[in-house]
């Protein structure tokens, strides 16, 4: 599991391109809209998270497997965010 904060994160007041947890700084992104898209990674990667977990179960009450581009995709995606750099 990558080390990361957990969020929830915001992009700053004053100047648009910051993120921040609480009262510390995340980072500085290019843009605003860079901002406002890794402000919501924590919820999205749960989000994420939560969509594959519910498939899995509905694929398993109905006896189907999870399989798909999508279903791979979602599972590559988190594999690659929690392992990190």
């Amino acid at each position: 599991m990558s080390a990361h904060s957990p969020g929830p994160w915001r992009v700053g007041r004053k100047v648009g391109r910051t993120i921040y947890d609480d009262d510390r700084l995340i980072g500085v992104m290019d843009t605003v809209e860079d901002a406002r898209l890794a402000a919501a990674a924590p919820e999205l990667l749960e989000a994420l998270k939560s969509a594959l977990h519910r498939e899995r179960e509905l694929a398993n009450l109905i006896g189907a497997a999870c399989t798909g581009s999508v279903h791979e995709a979602a599972a590559a995606l988190i594999a690659r965010i929690e392992a990190g750099p």
